[in-house]
């Protein structure tokens, strides 16, 4: 059983940039030197859709940066050095201060979200002096505001004095005493997860609070998700995409991932031929890098099994072709089918995907190869119609249908017959995940 996805822990995100996984280190070479080309305070939104891999993006992003620093291993510069096609890594002209800043994190209905944000920054001791009023003051509210149990009294008894003020003037005193190659990158992440109220709070508040030439803040975000937020505040009418704009000198948008790489080096299955249908099924649904994890990790469930039907046929199951035929072509799409829309895999089992289901298959490889070899003297759309109508439409004459002997379970003479009620019952016991005949 196998679990597919990407570590967020230093070695699985330097793996990821040496093999780059996602086809993306051009673009990350190319952000560094938009980066690198900053003069002046700037506040940057790196646009992408959910599950489309933008944490992953900011987080080897951060890696990078984070390797050019004084403070940075000197073995992980050199392993890199090794590699031809990343020397833009070595060649950074910016020292780079990264504060990371996950804002669903940090969440909090009572707190000042740029409170928040000053004690990360505050953790990463990139300052040379700091207000000690600050460090008490917000180490405290971060601690428990966040989890709702602080008293509206403590804010008021904290707050007397202006902190704030406070640590603005230190920071931008310690940023004025930098050196000109030297600048201080924000990363505030998750923000279109948070309530309404506290994403749109924290946008004014770096706004109004924040502001300095060596000081960059890049956001994370689904923009398109964002809008939403603020229409739910100031209402459906209002134009959201307008609002955010005057908070973002540039809007980056993430390119899609090369899927060939993320398949050949994150995704590399033992049983192709149930993988090669399931990358189709993938590309259909157009699935994010996310969702890909997803469902790869719950194809593998099936891989045993398809496995033993390949390899042993008649001794491990009497009706293996048609189980074989069964999981390939339709367990796995109604896997992904339920991962997308509940409503509309409620409705693929009473019967009103025959068109969907044979407009995919139709065009399947895997399905045309399996056909073309099969002793079947049906058309292709005869098949699909009979099988998925014999099996959620209860149509009888699946019962006296043979199934195609496709060319892995090629067994002349044995022939097998459909059921209507007893291969329904088949396929939603395997799609389950948890059937009788799903090997961990």
């Amino acid at each position: 059983m196998k679990k597919y996805g990407l570590g967020f822990d230093d070695k699985s995100i330097k793996e990821s940039i040496i093999e780059n996984y996602t086809g993306r280190n051009h673009n990350l070479g190319k952000f560094i030197e938009f980066l690198n080309s900053q003069e002046n305070y700037s506040k940057i939104a790196l646009d992408g859709n959910w599950g489309s891999g933008k944490t992953y993006f900011i987080k080897q992003l951060q890696y990078i940066l984070e390797l050019n620093s004084n403070n940075s291993n000197d073995s992980d510069k050199q392993d890199f050095q090794k590699q031809k096609d990343l020397n833009w890594i070595n060649k950074l002209n910016v020292n780079y201060e990264v504060v990371y800043f996950d804002s669903w994190e940090y969440e909090s209905d009572n707190i000042d979200p740029i409170i928040l944000l000053l004690n990360v920054i505050q953790k990463k001791s990139i300052m040379h002096e700091i207000s000690a009023n600050l460090v008490t003051m917000a180490g405290r509210l971060a601690q428990l505001g966040t989890r709702g149990i602080i008293q509206s009294q403590d804010i008021n008894d904290m707050l007397k004095k202006d902190p704030i003020e406070e640590f603005k003037n230190a920071l931008n005193d310690y940023l004025n005493e930098i050196s000109d190659n030297k600048r201080l990158i924000i990363i505030i992440d998750e923000l279109d997860r948070c309530k309404p109220t506290y994403a749109i709070n924290l946008l004014e508040r770096v706004q109004h609070c924040l502001d300095n030439d060596k000081l960059t803040f890049v956001f994370s975000t689904n923009l398109s998700e964002l809008s939403n937020t603020v229409k739910q505040i100031y209402g459906a009418s209002f134009n959201g995409d307008s609002y955010l704009d005057r908070f973002f000198d540039y809007i980056l948008l993430l390119p899609e991932p090369n899927f060939t790489n993320y398949y050949d080096k994150v995704i590399s299955p033992e049983n192709h031929d149930l993988f090669n249908i399931a990358k189709e099924v993938a590309k259909y649904f157009n699935f994010t890098l996310r969702q890909l994890n997803h469902y790869f990790s719950r194809i593998s469930l099936l891989e045993n099994r398809m496995t033993k039907l390949l390899n042993s046929g008649l001794e491990v199951d009497n009706e293996y072709q048609k189980h074989y035929f069964l999981i390939k072509y339709f367990a796995t799409f109604m896997i992904a089918l339920k991962m997308v829309d509940s409503t509309e895999y409620n409705e693929f089992l009473k019967g009103s995907w025959l068109t969907k289901i044979t407009d995919f298959l139709k065009k399947n490889n895997d399905f045309n190869y399996d056909f073309e070899s099969s002793l079947s003297n049906m058309k292709k759309e005869e098949i699909i119609k009979t099988i998925y109508t014999g099996i959620f439409l209860d149509n009888q004459s699946y019962n006296e249908f043979h199934f195609p002997l496709v060319r892995e379970t090629r067994k002349l003479g044995h022939e097998v017959h459909g059921n209507t009620n007893a291969d329904k019952e088949y396929l939603l016991d395997i799609v389950s995940l948890i059937g009788e005949d799903i090997e961990y």
